[in-house]
């Protein structure tokens, strides 16, 4: 049985997520997917039924702790080492240090790294909501 547009979007709304593209051709068409977190990503349906997670999600470390990230005690500054393949970062409350870690992206192609470390910038500013972004001065 062929699938019709209305039969992959019930499946992706079942699962939590919504299809944002409005045609479906086949299991192979990249299609435009946002998360139950409000990440939007691009996969195909047959990716997607492999794998049903988000990629920007799976690269937060916090995404699974109760609390996402420690709540601010005051002014939050978010630093950011500017690199493509490995990045430190670390994250102040009124100047004092709170944490801090690295992130490698596993990307093969310099767009590819490109794209997840985005992903992974964008999330670790929605999962700390910073008052500042400091990205490294070169």
């Amino acid at each position: 049985m062929r699938l019709k547009y209305e039969d992959v979007k019930e499946e992706v709304e079942a699962a939590g997520w919504k299809l944002l593209s409005d045609t479906y051709t086949n299991l192979k068409t990249q299609m435009t997917f946002k998360c139950p977190n409000d990440h939007e990503n691009y996969f195909t349906m047959e990716y997607w039924r492999r794998h049903k997670e988000c990629p920007i999600c799976k690269s937060n470390k916090y995404y699974q702790m109760n609390d996402n990230a420690p709540k601010s005690k005051g002014f939050r500054i978010l630093a950011f080492d500017q690199a493509s393949i490995t990045s430190g970062w670390s994250a102040y409350d009124d100047g004092e240090l709170v944490k801090y870690g690295s992130w490698t992206s596993d990307g093969n192609h310099s767009t590819d790294r490109i794209m997840k470390t985005k992903h992974w910038f964008a999330n670790m500013i929605q999962t700390w909501k910073p008052d500042l972004v400091v990205l490294e001065d070169i």
